[in-house]
């Protein structure tokens, strides 16, 4: 988790050095979206994921 923060920091440097570079934005927001998924998964047990995987695959099968 660290690593992500100090990679956040220096991209936020970066984006502060060349705001007409637009990558370094695709690139923060992918930083941030892949950053929360990985901190939902860390706090969702194994046993929970299957629960809510399973209640996914029952409402698709009703449609």
């Amino acid at each position: 988790m660290s690593f992500l923060v100090s990679t956040g920091i220096t991209l936020v440097i970066n984006i502060n050095h060349n705001v007409t570079n637009k990558y370094y934005w695709y690139y923060f927001i992918s930083l941030v979206v892949l950053s929360s998924i990985w901190v939902a998964l860390r706090q969702y047990s194994s046993k929970n994921a299957m629960k809510l995987y399973e209640s996914l695959l029952f409402l698709a099968e009703r449609d």
